[in-house]
């Protein structure tokens, strides 16, 4: 290992190297690796050891192993521009490693074999963040992970990877593309997986590499699939509140939660199959990476959480080792002599944004401007549709819920067809719906780019409901395998509070001229105004379903069959014709340079991130009511905190604001995701 190379820490120390070390360090040369595995073998502190005493260390093993070549050896790992880089297509920059001169022969170098380590660890985005002055380290989206994967397959300098999977936070789809992303790097090079108290999507990550170690420290929290849903019903009428909900759709359970103490038979078992198509599939694709049986992926998963040696006593793993010794095991494979192995820490990162704080014009520029993209011709625009469908500006609400706003997306759709230089679109989506007209809005802008420009529609975790709605506007719809994907009903609304009222003891004067005028009172409906919503949500579920024989006609031949509110895994989905085919983002950006005539794209990403400057100028975006009296309940009543932080009840505190402007939802329920 090249003493001038940082050392990425596995155990969170030593992130980043002092100046006066990294200076040290390239005078000292190849030792300094032996140098870090003995301060660490043998300090007894948690802390860091001081820059003196790492340099003191280096020093003496130079020492004592002889005179080395002075001279810095340059840093291998070029950076591709993340804009204007395939997810995994067409051409990137290679690295060239420089070597030290050999101690015993100064004129004859020494071949390098480059190890590039990447640390994946942090919350894998789906689409940028909606706003990020100053981008926070450790979040990375998807398309960046698959962008760094790529440029070490392709990088001659690379002759081996050692990928540190240190508890990230992704969703299944995510989990199953940089696996897949991850086999294929391993069939061009080895790959080496080293996992901190890896979960199942971790270790899926993990199994695809060559080899998989866990430290013999942690554990393996293997312990299969589950999901769970609250029902508010009971709770609702003990405060006096009434949900008067309806739904077009049998299958439909977006109102269940708030109108039931269980769930019907009919979406009971829409979920169950859910969970069980997902658990088939994790466990067939953890056995395919690992070559081992299903039943032996089973057995362990039932015998779960595992202790290191067990899990490798199941397959799962190959080693139980320390990151040391993990680190040793790389090099040795490599090379006889670790000196000659070059370590390329952080390879491919992105490099973080440059602003001199220290001259306020630069830094106003910053806060105002936008990042200088540049459009080029044979473009590729991926634009992203994640959160709950509103009408408006989109945005985040409080506690980090993503709004997808029609204006926003209708905005991205015009721009795209109107510029000749973006030849294809990938719309990306990650949505359980929500608004109905927003819904419908969008998928009209989807519609006219596609009668122009390729679009290819690619569902990550869920596309349902108003998701999928939106996707129907375009040529092919592609869906990660564990995607959930259809729910194609309506319900409506509201919440009735005149019980509530009664008892805190408020009264109400009810004054109304037209048959169905007290619609959005505070009591609950009368029979004819019921009749009035169910025949508005008819309306709108008979436009849902002829928008799906518009697009899907074809491919399917009832569309009732498929309808009614019923969900379904990407696999299932295919074989009912809603989507095209099982596949990824990169299999998205195959198919759009592909349809497009293009072989090397240039990328836009939209929407943009908003900037201070639109802030100011009242571009706020969304900021929706429903989680922002999270932080007001917790702080009244303190003990609620884990009840109010559960996805359920955030969802439906979301559901109340929407129906506030909506009087129709193509929704399901947001934290209908299954956890592990």
């Amino acid at each position: 290992m090249n003493g001038h190379q940082k050392r990425g820490s596995l155990t969170g120390w030593s992130r980043s190297v002092p100046d006066s070390f990294q200076a040290e360090s390239e005078v000292i040369g190849g030792n300094v690796s032996r140098a870090f595995r003995a301060i660490r073998a043998h300090s007894a502190e948690s802390r860091p050891p001081s820059c003196r005493r790492v340099v003191l260390a280096a020093v003496l093993a130079a020492a004592m192993a002889g005179p080395a070549a002075a001279g810095p050896t340059p840093v291998a790992g070029a950076t591709p521009d993340p804009a204007h880089t395939p997810a995994d297509a067409g051409s990137a920059p290679t690295t060239e490693a420089t070597s030290a001169p050999s101690a015993q022969d100064p004129a004859t170098p020494i071949a390098t074999r480059g190890v590039a380590h990447i640390r994946l660890s942090g919350e894998v985005l789906e689409a940028p963040p909606d706003m990020e002055l100053f981008p926070e380290p450790g979040q990375e989206t998807l398309r960046e992970w698959l962008r760094r994967l790529a440029a070490a397959r392709r990088d001659d300098a690379i002759q081996a990877v050692a990928l540190e999977i240190n508890a990230p936070a992704l969703g299944w789809a995510h989990a199953h593309e940089l696996a897949d992303a991850v086999r294929r790097l391993n069939d061009v090079k080895p790959v080496h997986a080293y996992l901190v108290d890896p979960d199942w999507g971790a270790l899926l990550i993990g199994a695809a590499a060559g080899e998989a170690s866990v430290s013999p420290a942690d554990a393996v929290m293997l312990y299969g699939v589950s999901g769970e849903m609250l029902f508010f019903a009971d709770a609702m009428g003990r405060l006096g509140l009434q949900a008067d909900m309806l739904q077009v759709g049998t299958h439909k359970g977006a109102a269940e939660p708030y109108t039931r103490s269980a769930p019907s038979p009919e979406f009971a078992a829409d979920y169950e199959q859910l969970i069980d198509d997902l658990y088939e599939q994790l466990l067939r694709q953890t056995a395919e990476y690992r070559g081992i049986e299903v039943a032996r992926v089973r057995a362990a998963v039932d015998a779960g959480p595992l202790l290191p040696a067990a899990a490798r006593a199941a397959g799962l793993i190959d080693r139980v080792e320390t990151d040391d010794e993990w680190m040793a095991g790389i090099e040795d494979g490599l090379a006889d002599d670790p000196n000659t192995v070059e370590w390329h820490w952080d390879y491919a990162e992105a490099p973080a944004r440059d602003v001199d704080l220290t001259n306020p014009f630069a830094l106003l520029g910053a806060l105002l401007g936008r990042t200088g993209e540049r459009i080029q011709d044979n473009t590729i625009a991926i634009i992203h549709a994640d959160g709950t469908i509103i009408r408006g500006p989109g945005g985040t609400g409080m506690w980090g819920s993503r709004y997808v706003g029609d204006d926003s997306l209708v905005a991205c759709f015009d721009e795209v067809l109107d510029d000749d230089r973006i030849k294809a679109v990938i719309f990306r989506i990650n949505s359980p719906g929500g608004s109905a007209v927003a819904s419908e809005r969008i998928y009209q802008a989807v519609r006219r780019c596609a009668e122009t420009k390729p679009v290819i529609a690619s569902i990550a975790d869920i596309g349902a409901s108003g998701g999928y709605y939106v996707a129907l506007g375009a040529d092919t719809i592609l869906a990660d395998p564990p995607a959930i994907v259809g729910s194609i009903g309506v319900v409506g609304g509201k919440v009735a509070v005149s019980g509530l009222l009664d008892k805190i003891g408020i009264a109400r004067f009810e004054v109304a001229r037209g048959k169905n005028a007290g619609l959005w009172l505070t009591r609950p409906w009368s029979e004819t105004e019921r009749a009035a919503v169910l025949s508005l949500l008819q309306g709108v579920y008979h436009t849902f379903t002829a928008r799906v024989r518009e697009s899907r006609g074809g491919k399917i031949a009832d569309v009732e069959a498929i309808a009614q509110g019923r969900i379904f895994a990407a696999p299932r989905a295919k074989a009912r014709g809603l989507i095209d085919d099982i596949g990824g983002l990169r299999d998205a950006v195959l198919l759009a340079q592909s349809a497009a005539g293009i072989e090397n794209a240039h990328f836009l990403v939209l929407p943009r991130p908003r900037t201070l400057a639109d802030l100011l100028g009242g571009g706020a975006g969304a900021s929706r009511t429903g989680a922002g009296m999270v932080p007001e309940l917790l702080r009244a009543v303190p003990h609620l905190a884990p009840l109010l932080r559960h996805k359920g009840v955030l969802h439906l505190l979301d559901l109340a604001d929407l129906l506030r402007t909506e009087r129709a939802l193509t929704i399901v329920p947001a934290y209908l995701q299954v956890g592990r």
